[in-house]
């Protein structure tokens, strides 16, 4: 194929895919999420969510952003940052994912072992959160955050 009547195809590709989807860029990243499989959205959903729960471990409320839908972003920052001046975590492991019917919602619980500041008693629970798939905005969003009860306490002394 000549290379002016390859360059006219991707061209009008282009253009047509800019108006199919608005004034949103165009990169590999929407195109990968808008044409995401069940697996595919899995193992992204998985990478940012390690990645959340990395930013909340080191307490680092810029990074944890990125992640956070936003229209949500305001809420969930202000929770987060008023956990960290209370407690400081230990621990965050998933316990459990329910990928909801719709492929583009997941409820994940959240094992949080953390202690209180100034104690040294590790406190165990199960937070869940919500994640939305967005297909056209950058993949998986944490939409919401429910902080679970205290399961059990494990005191320890610092030598």
């Amino acid at each position: 194929m000549p290379i002016k009547k390859l360059f006219f195809r991707l061209s009008i590709t282009s253009l047509l895919a800019s108006s199919l989807f608005g004034c949103a860029a165009l990169n590999s990243d929407n195109l990968n999420d808008l044409f995401a499989t069940d697996g595919v959205k899995a193992k992204r959903l998985n990478e940012r969510v390690e990645k959340f729960h990395h930013a909340l471990y080191w307490s680092s409320a810029q990074e944890a952003a990125m992640y956070i839908d936003k229209s949500q972003r305001r809420e969930i920052l202000r929770t987060l940052i008023g956990e960290k001046q209370k407690q400081k975590l230990v621990d965050l492991s998933v316990d459990f994912v329910d990928m909801q019917s719709d492929g583009e919602t997941a409820l994940i619980d959240v094992r949080v072992r953390y202690y209180p500041i100034p104690q040294y008693v590790i406190i165990t629970r199960v937070d869940q959160e919500t994640w939305k798939f967005d297909r056209f905005g950058g993949g998986w969003f944490l939409t919401g955050r429910e902080i679970g009860e205290e399961l059990n306490k494990d005191s320890f002394q610092l030598h």
